[in-house]
């Protein structure tokens, strides 16, 4: 997956001018599965935009449709959205009924810690499998994701884009909330799944390619959520215990709809 720079601008795009480009993007197309803006964005505008929009549907996250991503002293361990601290590789959105495929997170203040957010394409996890002939028995397995509230929330380890024939991975990488457990009828164990999730965890950590993103005052990088998972910092952060009260991202999740063909 090639690594985006910044538009070479003198300013920052406005809002509607980013919007114009977000509408754009569609990332069941071949092309990169993630764009880097620099954007003076106006949260109340951008909304507006998006609540008016016949292209893409804005979908709402606990916080609403815009979270802010940043430091807050009542915030519990497992509560990484309101944490600066490192978050592990994940796919957002997953205890909906479907998964986000468009994510915005645009840079409100870069805070003083310079720890990274990180890109990751699962489909480096697939072909392994494929080539390793490990694909069919991950078809054998269900995805298991806890929520912060202890809510249990499942989808299937491995299925298809649901605008295309895409093969997507359902998955958070070494996560203590989420685990594997075998398809309803199947031959597998829950020993065989544990065993498995750890094999997809030793996979990313050794041959996934990283893509690390510095945060700047008005970034905004636009992920193909269905493909790539990200996380906060490098696995050289994950010990530091590393607070930083400044930073703050907007994060956005939107589809695209189904009739819409730009």
């Amino acid at each position: 997956m090639p690594k985006e720079s910044f538009n070479n601008q003198s300013e920052s795009m406005s809002t509607k001018k980013f919007y114009e480009e977000l509408i754009k993007i569609d990332f069941s197309k071949e092309g990169p599965r993630l764009k880097i803006f620099d954007v003076d964005l106006d949260a109340e505008s951008f909304i507006k935009l998006l609540s008016e929009s016949e292209i893409l549907t804005p979908i709402a996250s606990s916080d609403g449709i815009i979270s802010h991503v940043k430091e807050s002293p009542e915030a519990g361990a497992s509560d990484y959205s309101r944490s600066s601290r490192y978050f592990g590789l994940h796919t957002d959105g997953q205890y909906l009924t479907k998964v986000p495929e468009i994510v915005v997170l645009h840079c409100v203040d870069a805070g003083t810690s310079d720890i990274p957010t990180v890109f990751g394409d699962t489909k480096d996890i697939i072909d392994i499998l494929r080539n390793t002939s490990q694909l069919e028995e991950a078809k054998e397995y269900e995805f298991l994701f806890r929520k912060k509230e202890g809510l249990e929330f499942v989808r299937p380890l491995l299925e298809k884009r649901y605008q295309n024939d895409e093969l997507i991975m359902n998955i958070a990488v070494a996560s203590p909330k989420c685990c594997l457990r075998p398809l309803p009828g199947s031959s597998k164990t829950q020993e065989d799944a544990d065993k498995f999730y750890d094999l997809l965890g030793e996979i990313a950590e050794k041959n996934l390619k990283i893509i690390p993103h510095t945060w700047k005052k008005n970034s905004a990088i636009v992920f193909d959520n269905l493909r790539l998972i990200h996380g906060r910092g490098l696995l050289e952060h994950k010990n530091l215990g590393t607070h930083d009260i400044q930073r703050h991202l907007h994060r956005i999740w939107v589809s695209r709809n189904k009739s819409t063909n730009i």
